[in-house]
């Protein structure tokens, strides 16, 4: 999980212009916050059915993916429009 924040580490430092001492804080982070929310999930997964769960979240995030691309859309349509 954390190998594809450490592949992109070069990027992030390029993007932020950060020292090494200081990018090394991102994966750390990004670990700590995946250990905290472990917990807490497994027992609302163990509360409320996982197949439940892993339904609801797959229908909100196509949600999220259709209006994102609709945004897109309607913000292309409108500025090709005031260009021609």
């Amino acid at each position: 999980m954390s190998s594809a924040v450490n592949i992109a580490l070069p990027a992030i430092g390029l993007e932020f212009a950060i020292s090494a001492i200081l990018l090394r804080w991102v994966p750390t982070s990004f670990l700590l916050a995946a250990a905290m929310f472990t917990v807490p999930f497994g027992r609302i997964a163990d509360i409320y059915d996982m197949k439940k769960m892993f339904k609801n979240q797959l229908i909100k995030n196509s949600y999220k993916v259709i209006i994102l691309f609709v945004k897109k859309l309607l913000l292309l349509y409108f500025c090709n429009s005031y260009l021609y």
